[in-house]
């Protein structure tokens, strides 16, 4: 979800999030973070 920027939606199809609430707001709570890049 962080660094692929994975759709909630398909998290939650895949069964691998359960999101419970506002949904803008989790979204909003994730971009608040910035992530270093990877390591190659």
């Amino acid at each position: 979800l962080i660094y692929g920027k994975r759709p909630f939606a398909d998290a939650e199809a895949a069964g691998t999030l359960q999101l419970m609430g506002d949904r803008d707001l989790a979204a909003r709570f994730v971009d608040q973070f910035a992530l270093p890049p990877k390591i190659r």
